[in-house]
């Protein structure tokens, strides 16, 4: 299966990049062929039409807030119909509502046709294994 891993971490960290390597490793394992995309510098949301699984990861934007990043909401407005592909919701642990902002990305995606199969929220990179081997 062709995933795509879809981040919007603005700028990431060593730990940050470690969980995305370990999520792409995961699911490579299971046979997967994973593309790692930064939604932030790529902004051409075509290249998910080619892509049967949608893994987005995000943080949350504050240490209290549980909203989804804007980011997120306006690179799904231009990326067309994706309704009936599968996908999960990765959200990494970061402040007090970090659950709440999983909730909040899941309801966003499931809006734009995305049909979830998993969710998570990712504490750190030996934890994004077990959350990676479920991507795909």
């Amino acid at each position: 299966m062709r995933v795509a891993i879809l981040h919007f971490l603005d700028n990431p960290t060593k730990a940050d990049e470690a969980v995305l390597e370990n999520v792409k490793e995961a699911s490579g394992k299971n046979g997967n062929t994973v593309t790692v995309i930064n939604a932030l510098k790529d902004a051409s949301a075509n290249t998910l039409m080619m892509h049967e699984y949608i893994a987005v990861i995000i943080r949350p934007e504050g240490v209290l807030s549980a909203r989804v990043p804007d980011a997120v909401q306006r690179y799904f407005r231009g990326s067309g119909s994706l309704s009936g592909k599968k996908g999960c919701a990765l959200v990494l642990k970061s402040g007090l509502r970090s659950g709440k902002t999983c909730r909040n990305l899941m309801e966003l995606l499931e809006a734009q046709g995305l049909l979830l199969d998993y969710f998570d929220v990712i504490s750190d990179a030996a934890h994004a294994l077990t959350a990676g081997a479920m991507v795909g």
